[in-house]
């Protein structure tokens, strides 16, 4: 993860289209590298 977060949305993944600015939300653009990457995220294990 980067270390600052909103610079790499802003600078990198909105530049090449892969994000889109809602207000003050970001959103991926494209449905199949959001569905991508909810199914590879392990679920929280409430464990700190």
């Amino acid at each position: 993860m980067p270390r600052r977060l909103i610079p790499f949305l802003d600078d990198n993944m909105h530049r090449l289209g892969l994000l889109r600015a809602v207000g003050p939300l970001y959103q991926f653009r494209h449905a199949e590298l959001h569905d991508h990457l909810a199914a590879s995220a392990s679920p929280p294990t409430g464990k700190p």
